[in-house]
This record gives C-alpha cells, sequence and structure tokens, in this order.
C-alpha cells in the first residue's frame, strides 16, 4: 500500500508530514491531483490480496467480495464478554501444577485430578514437626481444606504440628475431633496416609483418621470417632450409660456408618446436611429402640431386626446417651432395650449411628 506520490501534484502533508493527500483542481489556475499507475496497483493489489487470502477466487461481478468476507470472519469470533462456543473447541494443555489464569482444557483437568499433586504430599520434617509441599504451592488455608499427607514416622507427643508450605504457613497443632489431643500412634508411621482438615475456629489441622479412627469402604476418612465418657451403674444392674461423639468430617454425599461395641468409648454429634440414623444390634434377640432428644422432647419407638434404622434427628449438633436394659426413653436420647424381660446382652451386639444423605 502507498499514499500518492509527491510528484503527481499531491496537496502536501495533508495527514502530517510525508503524508500526502488529494486536492481538487482550479480552471485555469491549478491541475488537481493526478494519481500515477504506482498508487491504483498498489490499492489493486491490497484488495486483491485481502480476498484471495480468505480463500476467494476474485469476481469481475461482484462488488461485495470484501464485505461478505469481512462479516462472515467476524461472525466467527466469540464475543469477549461469555462467549458461547460450538463444537468441540481446543486450546493448549496446560501442565500440572499451572496456577495462572490460562484455560484449563479436559486433558488438563484429568492430568490435575490424577496427579493429586494439589491435595497429596510424602511428609518431610519430623514425626512431630510434619511438613509437606504441594502442587500448586499453598499460600494460604482457608476453612475445611483437606490435605492427605503420606506419613514417615508415628508421633510420639500428643501436640504434633503440620504446615503445608514450610516458611509461608505458619505450623499448626495437630488434633482429632472437637480439638482433642492426640494419642501417640494416632499418627500410625511410614505409609499411614493422614487426611488433614484445617478448622479456622480452632486454628488447628484436625486429624480425620488416627490409627484408631474409622474409614468409609471407599477408603475415603469421612469420619472420626473420638474420646467421650462412659459409666456403670452397679445400682441398676445391667445398665450402662455412654455418651458418644460422633463427628462428619466431609460433607460428601455417601452413607457413612460408624460402629462402637461395647465397652468402647467415644462423645456430640456434629454434622451438616445429614439426618442421623440411629439403629442397635443384639445377638440372639430382636429389639426396641427408644429414640428421643432431651432438648426437642420427643422419642420413637422401632422394632429392630439388625437391618433396619431410623432417622430421627435433623442437621445440627446432639449428645446421644445410651442406656441398656429397659431404661425410660426419657432418660436418654438414645436408647436401646431387649424386648423380653432379660438384660441386654452385650455378646457380638453393637451400635450403630449412620449419617445418610
Amino acid at each position: 500500500m502507498q499514499r500518492v506520490l509527491a510528484t503527481r501534484n499531491p496537496a502536501l502533508d495533508l495527514f502530517g508530514v510525508g503524508k500526502h493527500g488529494f486536492k481538487a483542481g482550479s480552471p485555469g489556475v491549478a491541475p488537481a491531483t493526478t494519481p500515477g499507475y504506482e498508487f491504483y496497483n498498489a490499492i489493486q493489489e491490497e484488495l486483491a490480496n485481502l480476498v484471495e487470502g480468505f480463500g476467494e477466487a476474485l469476481d469481475p461481478a461482484r462488488r461485495d467480495q470484501i464485505k461478505t468476507l469481512l462479516l462472515a470472519a467476524l461472525a466467527n469470533k466469540a464475543p469477549l464478554a461469555s462467549p458461547v462456543f460450538t463444537g468441540a473447541p481446543a486450546a493448549p494443555t496446560a501442565a500440572v501444577g499451572t496456577n495462572t489464569t490460562q484455560l484449563a482444557n479436559m486433558a488438563a483437568l484429568q492430568n490435575a485430578v490424577q496427579s493429586s499433586a494439589a491435595i497429596t504430599s510424602g511428609a518431610g520434617g519430623a514425626a512431630d514437626a510434619i511438613t509437606a509441599s504441594y502442587t500448586p504451592a499453598i499460600t494460604a488455608l482457608t476453612n475445611g481444606m483437606s490435605l492427605f499427607v503420606r506419613a514417615a514416622s508415628a508421633n510420639t507427643t500428643t501436640t504434633p504440628t503440620f504446615t503445608p508450605n514450610n516458611g509461608t504457613i505458619a505450623a499448626k497443632t495437630i488434633v482429632k475431633g472437637a480439638g482433642s489431643a492426640l494419642a501417640a500412634g494416632d499418627i500410625a508411621g511410614v505409609g499411614h496416609w493422614i487426611e488433614l482438615q484445617y478448622d479456622q475456629a480452632l486454628d488447628k489441622w484436625v486429624l480425620l483418621n488416627p490409627a484408631t479412627g474409622i474409614s468409609s469402604g471407599s477408603g475415603k476418612i469421612i469420619a472420626s470417632l473420638f474420646t467421650a465418657t462412659r459409666a456403670v451403674v452397679a445400682a441398676s444392674g445391667d445398665t450402662t450409660v455412654m455418651t458418644l461423639n460422633f463427628m462428619l468430617a466431609q460433607a460428601t454425599p455417601v452413607v457413612v456408618d460408624w460402629r462402637t461395641w461395647f465397652g468402647s468409648n467415644a462423645g456430640s454429634v456434629v454434622y451438616g446436611d445429614a439426618r442421623l440414623m440411629l439403629g442397635a444390634t443384639q445377638k440372639s434377640r430382636s429389639s426396641r429402640i427408644h429414640v428421643g432428644s432431651s432438648g426437642a422432647g420427643y422419642a420413637y419407638n422401632l422394632p429392630f431386626n439388625g437391618s433396619t434404622y431410623l432417622g430421627v434427628l435433623a442437621a445440627g449438633s446432639y449428645t446421644i446417651s445410651l442406656i441398656w436394659n429397659n431404661q425410660s426413653a426419657a432418660a436418654a436420647v438414645f436408647n436401646p432395650g431387649p424386648t423380653d424381660a432379660s438384660v441386654w446382652s452385650q455378646a457380638d451386639s453393637e451400635i450403630i449411628v449412620r449419617a445418610a444423605y
């Protein structure tokens, strides 16, 4: 492309220094600008190359080829805001650990999921001062953040610490549910994959699968069974009063069973949008279940054959007390007892608490 030459009687510097333009003539005074062949050749090839560059042949019968081609090309472009793609648009595959605003295609997402580098790491540091590194690096803690670490040693103290980015994030104490201290060996040692969830209110990492904890059948640790009190009331014969605390650690849409055998200790029920399902099994006899909430003042009776659960509690926080023998339903929140006058058979019997979504 070129402008009219200075030798063609132009309007000199019309559009700036050296940017000549055209001027009209005045009969008998001054001639008009007369473009030369070089100007017309430049315009011709510029326009012809545009048409042919779109893969079209020049058509002397048309006067709208450039307009048609430009409009068609623009129609193929997504708008800057809220683009809607069709077909199977492709994008470069970002490397695992990319932490930018680059678009993620399906291959990048699959690679990220399969690598699990963002949430899994081997343990560094020491047995009671665990460190880990993740990709991309974790630079801040958020409430409920869950991370997996393959332990290298068993904890020897009740107050081990963990940081997912040593030198950037301060180490926090590891606890069990409700902030209770760990026991030595709750982190079992080499090969124990521990799941830690950051609790902002506690400002601590909650160990969801201590060595004595409970995991789901899939291997995903989603519940923690922790310490409470147990008392035997001798004056009432075979009556055992227990308080069990259960905490649902992940809002995972599955059914989770907690089972505690007689003699186990456990402590309030804290869970999200689940309903609590209560049940009991007793060897060689059917059972009657009394279920009530001391706060709400209601109770239920249910013949129980070892495979039936009764959904009784809405989402919230509860303490479940267990009383054996034919105690009054008003005496406890959860009161299973035998259907006959005999005492509860403890052998091979268990209490089952299930959180169901």
